[in-house]
């Protein structure tokens, strides 16, 4: 009862105590980390790294498809594996040239971006590029 009197006389109670808490949780928070929560995060991140090490050493893991044991698995493996290479290689050429982008243009060399709207043509060929290879790729000529 008493707590519906105060709501009613100080409707926005809860807000202001709300934000003394959320106030208090960002200044204790801002304060850093305590010694033994940096410890414990040390560990944690150093059991964490060795684990998949200690996984590969005692031959346990296993990476990529099962041994295929059919022709259709065979075939399976071998585009499961054509694939990963192509994934890998797109990703190279387009991390590559977003590293090279960064480093090349960047504001401390003295570049000033560009301001532009579209560009048409980029995005046809980013949207027309992609859908002939998904519609091209069941009529391509049976590999060995």
């Amino acid at each position: 009862m008493i707590k519906l009197q105060e709501t009613l006389r100080n409707p926005f109670n809860w807000i202001q105590k709300f934000e003394r808490r959320r106030h208090y949780r960002l200044r204790r928070f801002s304060a850093g980390l305590c010694n033994h929560d940096k410890k414990r995060a040390k560990t944690i991140s150093a059991a964490s790294l060795t684990l998949p090490g200690t996984a590969i050493a005692a031959g346990e893991a296993k990476f990529g498809l099962q041994t295929p044991q059919t022709i259709v698995a065979h075939q399976i493996y071998d585009l499961h594996a054509i694939i990963l290479w192509i994934c890998i290689l797109i990703g190279v050429v387009v991390f590559g040239f977003m590293f090279y982008a960064i480093v090349r243009h960047r504001r401390s060399v003295g570049h000033r971006a560009k301001q532009f709207r579209e560009n048409t043509l980029v995005q046809i060929m980013w949207t027309v590029i992609p859908v002939l290879i998904v519609v091209a790729w069941p009529f391509r000529p049976p590999g060995p």
